[in-house]
């Protein structure tokens, strides 16, 4: 690894993605610059974060370095002393620097962080050479790779072993783009080239591709990898059907890391080689890393169904998370969190049907049924209360109010439709 890797973690932690003028194209020839296996910016990508960071105030500056030693697991008993060095500098690959040279010294392994079932944030190790090793096991199960296009954060286990570690172990360039199929991601498509993306960004690159085909005839040999969610069959057989590319399907998890893959929504999971697997009570999977030098057992993060020793299929997920845009979204916190609003009597969160759309949703009962009460809870004021408590994949895209939430004959919480109710109110178009 390089300082360049340490400094697309930086950008992604702060929320920053290059532009391709950024990147540095010539990089096609990666015998020219540096090395292969790098991530490629030009000057004014590490110019633009360093002005970033010089807009930051102390306290950002240190909340954002300790997110970083973190992150890298540097030995906390560093952390004052590194701090206080890191937020006197105002060139962002000084940084970079200096926290390369610390992993360099320790264990040189990565930190990721997970909500969990228990809504509480819980941190994973992962080493280098494990994750080296991984990717190296992913190569051997998918198709030739020149270079590597990510829409993905990086500070994400997913995000970093495809993005990063992939390119590292197939010594070619990697380039990063936001999560949107603009003109310059199209532009940075070549023949071989692995896009690592997730369902959502996917489903709009397939209605860009309707509305208006570009360049693809010439890219018969793109890969696609889709993970964080199940990507649906509807997206995987128009890319791979009429456009003729080749879509990977990933299955892990933070804990995990890479579980196994599949190349066809037709066909199983292939349980990375590595990997091998115990029956236990209660729907419960034992999975053992098969590695003298990264030994691991850990329970499988859903009810798996094994078809075979090797091939298998999610079925749920024990901690009833939800995905929502790519991230994990737990739905009895975000019910938990809307009922600390003090004109909330009750409340129920569901995902939306596949028909009503791909975020949230939220049945509101008010604490009186009142127009005053009402309009606090549909009101400006309202929507800056749930972009203060919750996340963007949290905040419930439609709302509908009612009396009481919906239960079904047997008196248990059911499902309802967004369009069949009258006092409905799309608090966020």
């Amino acid at each position: 690894m390089n300082t360049s890797h340490f400094l697309a973690v930086i950008g992604s932690f702060m929320g920053i993605v290059p532009l391709l003028s950024e990147q540095v194209e010539q990089a096609r020839q990666a015998e020219q610059i540096e090395q292969a296996g790098s991530v490629y910016f030009s000057g004014a990508y590490s110019q633009k974060l360093s002005a970033c960071l010089c807009a930051l105030s102390v306290q950002e500056k240190e909340d954002l370095a300790v997110k970083l030693l973190i992150f890298f697991d540097i030995n906390p008993k560093l952390y004052k002393t590194l701090v206080s060095k890191l937020i006197t500098q105002s060139n962002i690959l000084d940084w970079a620097e200096l926290i390369f040279e610390c992993w360099q010294k320790s264990g040189q392994t990565f930190c990721f962080s997970s909500s969990g079932s228990t809504h509480l944030a819980t941190r994973h190790k992962h080493s280098f050479s494990a994750l080296l090793e991984e990717a190296r096991s992913i190569i051997k199960e998918t198709p030739k790779i020149s270079r590597v296009i990510s829409v993905m954060p990086v500070h994400h286990v997913y995000g970093f072993t495809f993005s990063i570690i992939l390119p590292l172990a197939l010594s070619v360039p990697s380039y990063a783009f936001a999560p949107m199929p603009t003109e310059d991601f199209f532009n940075a498509l070549s023949p071989d080239a692995a896009v690592i993306a997730f369902p959502l960004f996917l489903k709009s690159f397939s209605r860009m591709l309707e509305l208006q085909p570009p360049k693809t005839q010439t890219l018969p040999s793109l890969t696609i990898f889709t993970a964080t969610a199940p990507c649906p069959k509807e997206i995987i057989s128009f890319l791979s059907l009429k456009n003729k590319f080749k879509v990977v399907e990933v299955y892990g998890s933070t804990e995990t890391s890479v579980i196994g893959i599949r190349l066809s929504p037709a066909q199983y999971y292939n349980l990375l080689p590595w990997w091998n697997k115990i029956d236990k009570p209660k729907n419960t999977i034992l999975l053992i890393r098969n590695s003298q030098e990264y030994p691991l057992e850990i329970n499988a993060p859903d009810i798996l169904n094994f078809i075979s020793e090797r091939k298998f299929e999610p079925l749920m997920r024990h901690d009833k998370a939800v995905q929502v845009g790519g991230e994990n979204v737990y739905l009895q916190k975000v019910e938990a969190i809307l009922l600390s609003h003090p004109d909330i009597k009750d409340c129920a969160v569901r995902l939306m049907l596949p028909k009503e759309g791909d975020r949230l949703k939220a049945f509101i009962v008010p604490l009186n049924n009142t127009k005053e009460c009402l309009k606090r809870l549909s009101g400006v004021t309202f929507r800056v209360w749930l972009h203060k408590n919750l996340s963007s994949a949290s905040i419930p895209k439609h709302i509908t109010y009612g009396v009481s939430v919906p239960l079904s004959t047997t008196g248990k919480r059911c499902d309802w439709s967004i369009t069949t109710n009258i006092n409905t109110k799309n608090l966020l178009e």
